[in-house]
């Protein structure tokens, strides 16, 4: 639900990087919290998740700069 409701103040591309963030966040609070144990396939996920949401999100932010 709260998903659903942020999208009044979020653009697409915004609400694009939470969704890819959500399994990436979700395995590293279960590993710090409750101690889940990560694969090294896992991990690498991770960082090349987390690698494309910030050239994602960085080419973002230099687009909008040129359309301002």
């Amino acid at each position: 639900w709260l998903v659903v409701a942020s999208f009044k103040y979020i653009n697409a591309a915004q609400a694009s990087s939470i969704g890819m963030a959500e399994p990436v966040l979700a395995s590293i609070i279960a590993w710090v919290l409750i101690g889940e144990s990560l694969t090294g396939w896992q991990m690498v996920g991770i960082v090349v998740t987390g690698a494309g949401i910030l050239f994602a999100e960085r080419n973002r932010i230099r687009s909008s700069e040129y359309v301002d």
